[in-house]
């Protein structure tokens, strides 16, 4: 899947990734697996969240704004 306007990926904090990591795994009921490469969109408060499981456990993200 491509999305157009994403900015490069920025590594989140520890905490912040755990929050996402958590929030993902309620809304999909889905536990990753570490050693399995997981793309995943979803959508929070309106802005796209991509969220990508890289080496193990390594997760990044971007948030794009789009205008209304």
């Amino acid at each position: 899947m491509r999305l157009k306007g994403i900015s490069s990926y920025l590594p989140p904090p520890d905490n912040v990734k755990n929050i996402l990591f958590k929030k993902i795994a309620e809304i999909t009921k889905f536990f990753f697996v570490s050693s399995i490469i997981i793309d995943k969109l979803t959508f929070v408060k309106g802005e796209k969240i991509i969220l990508c499981l890289v080496n193990k456990a390594e997760l990044k993200y971007n948030i794009t704004r789009h205008k209304k």
